[in-house]
């Protein structure tokens, strides 16, 4: 479980005119692959709601993901792309967590995606999903059909 000052140790912190942040990576049990982690961070501080965000999104992977990749199958099905098959058998990945400041607009983006094809040939279809108050504001689909 990460703590705030586990991040401030192991994540790198950087700062530019337009904002700030701790960066570093985030690991699931359920998830093959490492997702990119992001604080923003107000000189240097981050806040315990921002931990408590994570842990909430860490404990309702399963059903975040499940909701995340539904969409995606959704918009593939009234796309009516050729593959849809391959899309629905394809396991939803977080790539990018950015956990806001407290107050904001939302507590936590998920840049989600599915993948299907192989090193040669690879379709992505991303979505960017938007968390406040323990409830999914927002699920978008950030891809051109």
């Amino acid at each position: 479980m990460l703590t705030i000052e586990k991040i401030k140790k192991k994540f790198e912190y950087i700062k530019s005119d337009e904002m700030e942040f701790y960066g570093g990576e985030w690991e699931h049990e359920l998830q093959k692959t490492r997702a990119e982690l992001f604080f923003n961070a107000e000189n240097k501080v981050l806040f315990p709601e921002q931990i408590d965000s994570l842990n909430w999104m860490n404990e309702h992977y399963s059903m975040l993901a499940k909701e995340a990749g539904d969409y995606i199958d959704i918009e593939i099905r009234k796309s009516g792309k050729v593959n849809a098959h391959k899309v629905y058998n394809a396991t939803i990945e977080f790539d990018i967590i950015t956990v806001s400041l407290p107050n904001k607009e939302y507590d936590i983006e998920i840049n989600c995606s599915k993948s299907i094809g192989n090193f040669f040939r690879k379709e992505i279809f991303y979505t960017v999903m938007l968390i406040k108050d323990k409830k999914i504001l927002s699920i978008e689909k950030n891809w051109i059909d």
